[in-house]
């Protein structure tokens, strides 16, 4: 099957992108030489030690350029380095204790390189058309606020410092997804400390020790502000509405409705629309002056610190890596984010850029967290999810060190992004597709919010066997209202296949 990728697919196409000056937090700086080099020695490197220290050194140079665009207060970094470190160190201790640990430390990379192939390849472009469509909205209002006045002079003044602010974070996108994709599993380790602890208890009666203490940690009482701050903070959501006044009169409701009834999302959306301004008369443009209001919120809804409190006491760790970047990193400490409710959303792009940093990393995690389209706090998530075509474990009865699974495919048919698994690897004597199948369609049906998915997002999961002991095609459809599981062509009850009351029919999921 063509679309077939690999580590050294997205690196490639990161080395052109590079080559073309694209990456914004390395333009005109130095250490894009040193990215470069770092980059193509990793892309022909074959050996796993020398993969691992050259991926030591990448991650230092893309997280120093790529924080640093964001902010030049690097009081932290040594911190980080140092701890980044310990965390490879870590790792190699955490294979030691889990045959099915997988790779994290060259995985993060990957994550970093496969999104940055998705997000400026043109054949996945239809993935943010709403995206894309909501920026082009808020251009459609500052047009109507330019020509026709239709806010009021304050609405006007907090409009324009919102568009700004949105002009300003769209520099910070790429410096955002690399450093979300770089740090979204730092706080790996504390999820292991269980299963160290299991492995030291099956050993130590054999010295006869039998009166002995797992290793445990738990946050003292004058840390807890900290956290609670910390929670608060990522908690809170950005909200802008810019609507018809409630008390418009009818004539003036009925000339919004003509004036907005052309469809006027298309490549010539913005020619059109002016022409539709100047085509109005100057009765109806009258008539439509200062008829809508602007408001803006960052509010934190009780149920997503709920979610996150509940994360939290359970070390997840995309929450944990998250407050680790809080801690250690003074950058995150300076934001000034207690302010009310109906304040403009966080009055500056730096701040913007690094509370969805702090989000993306967060929801990664979290099992309340749902998709509903991919933008800058689900980015990190989705491609999380795709990345399988290089995940190092010892996954083999022989503890030798497996570097696939799996090959993958992604591409775009008929509006569909297809994920293909191809399970070929007949050496490992453990590789099970449907037990994969199973795991994805789990996950994938809990974390896309099926009932309000945006339309352009349509995803299809094939998992293929072509091993001695699976040779079935296994496949799972997901759009707005829709799901479905298919084994070699044939549908199964959703809920019934997977075991679980928790998901519903083909036909529920219509309704």
């Amino acid at each position: 099957m063509e679309h077939f990728i690999d580590e050294k697919t997205v690196m490639s196409f990161y080395l052109e992108k590079l080559k073309e000056d694209e990456i914004l937090f390395l333009q005109g700086k130095s250490v894009k030489k040193d990215i470069e080099e770092l980059v193509e020695k990793l892309c022909a490197e074959d050996k796993m030690n020398n993969k691992i220290q050259l991926a030591i050194v990448l991650w230092k140079k893309l997280f120093e350029a790529a924080m640093s665009y964001i902010s030049p207060n690097k009081k932290g970094y040594d911190k980080i380095f140092k701890y980044f470190d310990s965390y490879v160190e870590f790792e190699e201790l955490i294979f030691a204790s889990d045959s099915f640990y997988r790779d994290h430390t060259l995985h993060c990379l990957w994550v970093y390189f496969l999104g940055e192939y998705l997000y400026r390849n043109p054949e996945f472009s239809e993935l943010y058309r709403l995206e894309r469509e909501t920026r082009e909205g808020y251009q459609l209002i500052e047009i109507l606020t330019d020509k026709l006045q239709l806010v009021g002079e304050n609405d006007a003044k907090k409009l324009k410092a919102i568009l700004k602010l949105i002009e300003q974070s769209e520099c910070l996108d790429d410096s955002v997804r690399c450093i979300a994709a770089l740090t979204h599993d730092l706080g790996y380790p504390l999820k292991k400390i269980e299963k160290i602890n299991k492995s030291m208890n099956k050993v130590l009666p054999y010295f006869a020790i039998h009166n002995f203490e797992n290793f445990s940690f738990e946050y003292e009482n004058i840390q807890q502000e900290f956290v609670n701050q910390f929670i608060d903070f990522i908690s809170r959501r950005s909200t802008i509405n810019i609507n018809p006044r409630d008390d418009l009169p009818k004539d003036v409701q009925t000339t919004l409705d003509r004036a907005f009834e052309t469809g006027y999302y298309d490549e010539h959306m913005m020619d059109q629309f002016i022409d539709m301004l100047d085509a109005l008369t100057e009765q109806e443009k009258k008539l439509l002056k200062e008829s809508f209001e602007v408001t803006a919120l960052f509010h934190a809804p009780f149920g997503q610190k709920a979610a996150y409190y509940n994360d939290f006491e359970a070390y997840q760790h995309g929450i944990m890596s998250a407050f680790l970047l809080m801690k250690n990193l003074q950058v995150f400490q300076e934001i000034d984010f207690c302010r009310p409710d109906a304040l403009i959303p966080i009055p500056n792009a730096k701040d913007t850029s690094l509370h969805e940093i702090l989000t993306s990393i967060s929801n990664h995690t979290s099992d309340s967290y749902q998709i509903q389209h991919i933008d800058g706090s689900s980015f990190l998530t989705f491609v999380d999810e795709l990345e399988e075509f290089s995940r190092i474990s010892r996954a083999s009865q022989n503890r030798e060190y497996v570097e696939e699974f799996c090959d993958t495919a992604l591409y775009m048919e008929d509006g569909w992004l297809n994920v293909v698994f191809e399970f070929n690897n007949a050496n490992l004597d453990n590789l099970d597709p449907e037990i994969s199948f199973k795991g994805r369609c789990k996950r994938f049906l809990s974390l896309f919010d099926i009932p309000n998915l945006d339309e352009y997002l349509k995803i299809r999961v094939t998992i293929v066997g072509k091993l001695p002991t699976d040779q079935n095609e296994y496949v799972l459809e997901i759009a707005r209202k829709y799901a479905d599981i298919r084994i070699n062509g044939e549908s199964r009850n959703i809920p019934v296949y997977l075991k679980s009351t928790q998901f519903s029919t083909k036909e529920e999921y219509a309704e």
